[in-house]
């Protein structure tokens, strides 16, 4: 499933309504969050590239062997860019 960028009009009707909704967080998870993240830059910066293909492994779900194949081409990212407009 390719994730959809939504786009909002200022000037559509529910305009201020569908914006607060899509800002809205509960902030009670913001220490979960930091925590969680705080444990993931730790592993990285202390396991380094190993760290950060287990995470793609396990977040991606991307068998990458290396870092390398992580890099994406140039022209890959011109094409995504231009499908923004």
């Amino acid at each position: 499933m390719t994730p959809v960028i939504r786009r909002l009009a200022s000037r559509a009707p529910g305009f201020a309504a569908e914006l607060s909704r899509l800002l809205a967080y509960q902030s009670e998870d913001d220490d979960r969050i930091e925590t969680a993240v705080g444990e993931i830059l730790t592993r990285v910066k202390n396991e380094g590239d190993a760290a950060l293909l287990d995470y793609t492994r396990r977040f991606d779900r991307l068998q990458a062997r290396s870092v390398a194949d992580l890099e994406l081409p140039c022209s890959r990212l011109e094409s995504a860019l231009a499908g923004l407009a």
